[in-house]
């Protein structure tokens, strides 16, 4: 029988195995893919699947893992239940992932052959070994993820500059790609009126949102730090946007400055709910799975940016650009004969990428729990004050960076910003 369920177990994972083998060399076909691109949509679906699971421990942690108390897996020392049961399951998940991605991170080093078989593939024992590090989690002391929660805490500091980083190349290299259609397109009409709409419509979010944070967290003479908090965004936003249209400025676009806009006028209304003042309307709200979701849709949209984007040379070279290249995958150039070949670049930065990964792991903790300020009784998050700094301080070091990005060639003139990597 042994014999049998060993060889049925290695049916199914060869079948599994060349199912998604057939898969992916349709979607390569089709999409124009690579398996560059592959290595890392898989590592984003195990993040969207981890993802899943954080947000249902969080809120059904409590009676999920009540009924293992009794056996000694978990002990919460007189803690709140929702709180130890819950949210401390986030941070075992995250714990776990982290370790995970460490753990790839050490398989990528050596580079070569064996280093692009395991990214490539193995995709059942890899969640087996992150559901096998989750379990050894509970028989770990609560205490330790207490630490563990500040470590995520400030380390997700560092990643929010990363993300900043990437949502500025993405920005610029959405406008690039529509600026090059427009220049060779027979359909200039047609580019040129989505150029100015999705900018006009993302300032009109942005003007709609700015108004709608007046209304929620500044409507009292009383909240004179919130409305110069919103009214600062609203000016910020202004200035770079008009700087980035001036004849001074040569990598800037209104569509670049758009999208920026629209992210720090988030931030805003991100941090306004944090809010611990009577300013704040969403005080009495469930305002939990809103922050929750549009959180983790921009990180969502980060990773996939990252995972899609491949490296391609750039007569618009910036500063973001230079930095957010380091994570994406180096452009295609049709040549590539197996999927295991040895690749140097490839092996540098699926190493850097896992060093990122292992980044999220941490950064999402913080999402599902607002920042380890976390108490979902009653679907609402406690409010905290450290939590809306960190949000704001994100809020103006996007602007700084955007800022830099415009000003640098006119600042660094010998350096050459056309350069390619």
């Amino acid at each position: 029988m042994g014999l049998v369920a060993s060889c049925a177990s290695s049916a199914i994972c060869c079948a599994g195995s060349a199912c998604c083998n057939c898969m992916c060399g349709t979607c390569m076909k089709c999409c124009k893919t690579s398996h560059h691109h592959h290595m890392r949509l898989g590592y984003l679906v195990l993040m969207i699947i981890a993802a899943g699971f954080g947000i249902l421990f969080l809120y059904e942690g409590k009676n999920m893992m009540t009924p293992w108390t009794k056996y000694g897996l978990v002990n919460c020392d007189g803690n709140s239940e929702s709180v130890c049961l819950g949210v401390q399951t986030v941070y075992r998940e995250s714990f776990a992932l982290a370790l995970f991605f460490l753990l790839m991170l050490f398989l990528s080093i050596p580079g070569g052959k064996f280093s692009a078989i395991i990214n490539q593939g193995a995709w059942i024992f890899k969640t087996l070994i992150i559901i096998a590090i989750f379990i050894i989690t509970f028989f770990i002391d609560n205490a330790f993820f207490d630490v563990w929660r500040e470590i995520c805490r400030y380390v997700s500091m560092f990643f929010l500059v990363i993300q900043i980083i990437i949502l500025i190349d993405f920005a610029y290299t959405w406008n690039e790609d529509w600026l090059n259609k427009y220049e060779v397109s027979s359909s200039k009409g047609y580019w040129g009126f989505c150029l100015f709409f999705f900018s006009g419509l993302a300032w009109s979010l942005s003007i709609t949102i700015i108004a709608l944070c007046y209304y929620w967290f500044g409507t009292s003479s009383e909240c004179g730090v919130n409305i110069f908090l919103i009214t600062l965004t609203l000016a910020l936003g202004s200035i770079f946007t008009v700087m980035s249209l001036t004849p001074l400025v040569e990598n800037g676009s209104l569509l670049t400055s758009s999208i920026v806009n629209i992210y720090i006028v988030w931030l805003c209304w991100y941090g306004l709910v944090s809010d611990t003042s009577n300013c704040n309307s969403w005080n009495d709200t469930k305002s939990t799975g809103l922050t929750i979701a549009f959180g983790l849709l921009v990180l969502m949209i980060m990773l996939l940016y990252i995972s899609f984007r491949e490296i391609k040379k750039s007569d618009k070279q910036t500063i973001a650009r230079d930095a957010a290249e380091v994570v994406m995958a180096p452009e295609d150039e049709g040549n590539e004969k197996e999927a295991y070949k040895e690749d140097e670049e490839l092996d540098r930065r699926m190493v850097y990428f896992h060093v990122l990964m292992i980044i999220v792991s941490m950064y999402y903790s913080m999402l599902l729990t607002n920042w380890g300020a976390a108490n979902v009784d009653g679907g609402a998050y406690d409010n905290d004050n450290a939590s809306m700094w960190v949000k704001f301080v994100a809020l103006w070091t996007t602007v700084l960076l955007y800022v830099w990005s415009l000003i640098a060639p006119k600042v660094c003139k010998n350096r050459d910003f056309s350069s390619q990597i």
